[in-house]
Parts: structure tokens; sequence; C-alpha cells
């Protein structure tokens, strides 16, 4: 009899830890900063695509192994993640609704967030001091397998102030043409020990040099690859998550790989097309030179545009002995008139020019003192800064 009491004591009890282990495994917890989770979120959330075939691609992924949080994004062609630690006694993988959860998470308080994950329902509980929400989750099984590798043997450092004066320098040159993807996007260059960055749209151009650090002979960089427009604004954004930092950079013919030292991550699928022979647009020599200060150019170009065409944005610029006249006519509202004073000799030359790219550039370069280059009214004009002499920008004039 005692042995069989015995026996039913035995069988209960571990019925009883079957179902606590059980139990353990549906319910699961962890705690993280609610500050530092909106953060990470924040870090990779305009990687998501806004309209897709695919719901599972508005979804974030989290995954926890070791007490580290990774939290992934992807559109298929940009991917980022963002690693961060938190408190958790399981590992834990599921997906939530992107733009949900990083609302709810710029709303709370900054406290602990505790979250509670119920798998038998697909639930997750988030709390954070008196507020609670609970919240639908997707299966992680469905979202995409990303790889976030280095390649070691074509990795460069970069600091993020540099990256991101490269990408300000020329980004604004970029085509929004979609027939024309391989200008949608900065060709990255390897070429006589620097790193030199473009973007053409077919009417401008934009070039930078920059040195950085030695490269492999082997390195894809030697061929030049096409970051897309989306994967540079992404670059960006890391080279402005926090303070000045290394940015590590790896690249093969497919991808490019970014992370800094905050845990954040980002795979881009690379343009897979030849970058146009962009030299051909830079003309070999110039005969004359026109030399400003760029904020008062830029303050003209600013009134007299308001009567410029619509369309065309076009003015009408007059380079004369020490001085340069800006004039548009527009007939359904008038004429602007104005001019600035330049150093400038040589023969008189009229060009029409867009103003919004003349501003563009002038934005871009950032440095007061300008010089205009020409041949002729229908030459290419080049425009330089002494101050910043690793940057050329070309605009082409308009035939009005």
């Amino acid at each position: 009899m005692l042995e069989i009491v015995r026996l039913f004591i035995l069988i209960t009890v571990s019925k009883v830890i079957i179902i606590i282990i059980y139990i353990l495994k549906i319910i699961m917890k962890f705690s993280v900063n609610s500050k530092h989770l909106f953060d990470a979120v924040n870090a990779i959330v305009t990687v998501v695509a806004k309209k897709t075939n695919r719901p599972i691609l508005s979804n974030t992924l989290f995954k926890i192994q070791k007490n580290k949080l990774e939290i992934m994004a992807t559109d298929l062609d940009i991917s980022a993640k963002a690693v961060l630690d938190v408190q958790s006694e399981n590992d834990i993988k599921f997906c939530l609704n992107t733009k949900n959860i990083h609302d709810i998470l710029r709303e709370l308080p900054e406290d602990v967030l505790e979250l509670t994950l119920d798998d038998s329902k697909n639930i997750i509980q988030l709390k954070c001091k008196n507020v609670e929400y609970s919240l639908l989750i997707a299966s992680s099984e469905d979202f995409p397998e990303t790889s976030f590798n280095h390649n070691d043997t074509q990795k460069i450092e970069v600091e993020s102030e540099l990256l991101k004066e490269i990408i300000s320098k020329t980004s604004y040159a970029m085509s929004n043409d979609e027939t024309r993807m391989f200008l949608n996007g900065i060709y990255l260059q390897e070429l006589d020990k620097k790193v030199r960055a473009v973007a053409i749209d077919g009417h401008r151009l934009a070039l930078i040099d920059k040195n950085i650090s030695e490269f492999n002979s082997n390195s894809s960089l030697e061929k030049g690859i096409i970051i897309p427009r989306k994967g540079v604004t992404e670059l960006k954004k890391i080279c402005e998550s926090g303070k000045s930092q290394k940015i590590t950079i790896s690249f093969n013919d497919s991808f490019l790989i970014a992370s800094n030292s905050e845990g954040t991550w980002l795979s881009i699928r690379l343009i897979a097309r030849e970058y146009p022979k962009y030299e051909t647009v830079i003309p070999s020599k110039t005969n004359f030179s026109a030399n400003f200060n760029r904020e008062d150019l830029y303050d003209a170009i600013k009134r007299i545009k308001i009567l410029s065409n619509e369309n065309t944005k076009g003015v009408r610029f007059s380079f004369k002995n020490d001085k340069i006249e800006l004039r548009a006519n527009n007939e359904a509202y008038g004429e602007a008139y104005e001019t600035i004073n330049a150093s400038y000799k040589g023969e008189e030359i009229e060009m029409s020019l867009n103003a919004g790219y003349v501003l563009d550039t002038l934005t871009a370069i950032g440095s007061n003192d300008i010089s205009f280059e020409l041949n002729n009214s229908l030459s290419p004009l080049v425009i330089k800064s002494q101050s910043t002499p690793d940057f050329l920008g070309i605009i082409m004039p308009l035939r009005i």
C-alpha cells in the first residue's frame, strides 16, 4: 500500500513539474529600459517598406539570446539590426508590427519596461509604470534570414563625421529617375589611394575625394560600387545616431555591410549596374573664373528665383568685369534683377542655370569662398572652393 502511495505522489509531482516547465516555455519575460528600446527600434524603423505584398515585412523581428536583444527590420534590399542588453531568463523570438511598437515606445515614460510573452495566445504584454499594452505577435519563422557578417578582407573604418560629409556633399545630386536606376545612388570608388564619391543625375554632378585608409588590392572599390538612395539615407542616419565614432564598412560585389559602436548594423544590396563614365562631363580645362562670397550669391538667387519659370527654375547669369548679374523673367508675374560683386576678368558670358541646382551645390559645399569656372555659355559650369579642395560640382546650363 505504501509503495502505491509513493508511486502516486511521484507521478503527481512529475506531472506538476512537467506543467510548470510547459508554462515557463509558453510564458516568458524580459525587461529593458523603455528609452533604450525606443532608440533601438527608431534606429531601424525607416528600413521597413511602407507598401509591401508580404505582411511579414511590416514587422520587426525581436530575438533574445544570452541577455542580448537583436531587433531586425528588412525590405529585402536594405536590412537593419540594433543590439542592446536586456534582462531575460529565456531565449525568445517573435515579431511585432513595426509602426505599432514604434508609436507605443515613443509615448512611454522612461522607466523599466517589462514584457511578458504568452506563446499560447500569440500575445505579448508590455508594462511600464501604470501603462499596459497587449499586442498580437507574428511568427518569427516567416521573417527573412539576413546576414550582417563583415567581410574582413575588404573592410575599412571611417570616422562618422567624415562619412556624413561625403554623403552630404554628394547625395543631393543623385537622380530620382526610376528608369535609370544606376543613377539613383552614390558611386564609391578607390582612386589613387583615396575614396571618391560621385553622384550625377544627367543635369549636375557632385564629386568628392577623401583619404580614408589603405585598401586591399582586390577590393571591390577598385571597380566601384553603387550604393542605392535608400541605403545612402540609412548610412547617413547611423552617422548621426550619436557622438563621433568609427563606422566599420565591408563590401563585396552584391552587398555593403556597415556597423557602428552603438550596436547598429546595416546590410545594403548594391545596384548591380555599371556606372556611367562621369569623367567625360568634367572639363579638362577652363578659361574663365569668377570668385565671390557664397552667401552673397546664395541670398541673391533665393530672391531672383521667385520670378523664375515654374518648370525650369531658370535664372540668367551674366559674368562681367568684377560682377555677376542675375535676371529672371516670368511672363505671368514680371521680372527680377540683381547684381553681386565678384572677381571676374575676361569676356562677357551669359548662361542660364537651374536656380535650385545652384542653391543645392552652394549648400553642400559650405565654404564661403566660391569660384565658378567656365568656358562659354553652353559649357558645363564648374563649382569649386579653395577651402574645400576635395570637392567638385558641375551644373549643365539650360538651353532656353
